[in-house]
């Protein structure tokens, strides 16, 4: 038997996960978290472009790999889109890094990936975050670019240049439901609450009966 070495490819590596999704899970049970990890898996299905592979779902986190950081751009913007017109739905938190990968069985292996992946864990609620290579992409593409200075990523020695890119912005009408954290926008809001000057949208009636029993509401 003759043993082949893996080849490496160069390949855009993004992770995107669900924010908030440990209080959205406590808040509204175990049957609605497991139904939004389902609902990102379909987002992300229904968003792939041919240059694109849906890798596996990570429980409230997808994988997803790209032949070019443009077209990773371009799926991420389309699925934030499609999550952004959900009824209710959490923030996402996507990472996106570019470099040579290794295939195995359909799945994807090696620095980028795990660079990716620690990226993603940095984010923000709401945040696109990559290394400079996409970083250049999302420029060419007229994106908006702001550089975060080099950042410390786990298990690896060097701190690396990182950028925050805005590939799809919000809705103007969203709100974060200060119970759950989920999005919602007023089209979609169950309920509405003002308190101290401030007005919440809320996903669902229980979340406003929680917010009612905690602070009280102008009317």
């Amino acid at each position: 038997m003759t043993d082949t070495a893996p080849t490496a490819l160069e390949r855009t590596v993004v992770f995107i996960d669900l924010a908030g999704f440990t209080v959205a899970t406590a808040t509204h049970g175990d049957e609605t978290a497991a139904d939004l990890a389902e609902r990102l898996c379909d987002l992300t299905t229904i968003s792939l472009g041919d240059g694109d592979q849906l890798v596996k779902g990570l429980g409230d986190a997808v994988m997803l790999v790209s032949t070019s950081s443009h077209d990773a751009l371009a799926l991420a913007g389309r699925i934030c889109h499609l999550a952004d017109h959900e009824a209710a739905f959490p923030l996402l938190r996507i990472g996106l890094h570019h470099g040579p990968v290794v295939e195995r069985g359909g799945d994807w292996f090696g620095a980028t990936v795990n660079v990716a992946a620690r990226i993603a864990a940095l984010a923000q609620p709401d945040q696109v975050v990559a290394t400079a290579v996409v970083a250049d992409a999302a420029e060419h593409a007229g994106m908006a670019v702001a550089a975060l200075g080099p950042t410390s990523l786990r298990s690896f020695p060097e701190p690396i240049d990182l950028y925050a890119i805005t590939s799809c912005p919000a809705l103007p009408d969203r709100a974060v439901d200060p119970i759950c954290q989920m999005a919602v926008t007023r089209s979609h809001a169950a309920a509405t609450r003002t308190a101290a000057g401030i007005e919440h949208l809320f996903c669902s009636p229980e979340c406003a009966a929680t917010f009612d029993r905690s602070s009280p509401s102008e009317h």
